[in-house]
């Protein structure tokens, strides 16, 4: 197997876990969007901080392949679920929420990536990443 070949192989597998770690994030969310209140919360949450390392994982894979994905116009004004919102009567301490929150608002601004001066709308080194996060 060529060099070409071998790194070919390599972008397949991070790219496959991508789309896998997305996956999950996105079952994760639609968990909370669909959630009546219950015991169930702990649960919920614990399944959406696992789905948000395997995400963080999957994306550092990518990036020590050279692989990068598309910005999403208007991710910074992206809202959780309500159950995962300030002022939903979540249970737990309030300085943790406030870290969540905080990630939150990072990780929307993330996913905005850079000024539109700065990237171009069809990058060749994107192709073939998702577009967007699904979120519910």
């Amino acid at each position: 197997m060529s060099f070409s070949q071998d790194l070919d192989e390599q972008r397949g597998q991070v790219m496959r876990a991508v789309r896998q770690a997305g996956s999950e994030w996105s079952q994760a969310m639609r968990a909370h969007v669909l959630a009546p209140p219950d015991a169930g919360f702990a649960q919920r949450l614990r399944h959406l901080a696992d789905a948000a390392a395997r995400e963080q994982a999957a994306w550092e894979h990518a990036h020590a392949a050279g692989l990068q994905w598309r910005p999403i116009p208007g991710a910074e004004r992206a809202e959780p679920p309500y159950e995962l919102r300030p002022g939903s009567g979540r249970r737990g301490p309030a300085p943790l929420w406030a870290r969540f929150d905080a990630a939150v608002a990072a990780l929307n601004l993330a996913l905005r990536g850079p000024t539109p001066r700065r990237w171009p709308t069809r990058s060749p080194r994107c192709r073939g990443l998702p577009g967007s996060w699904p979120m519910p």
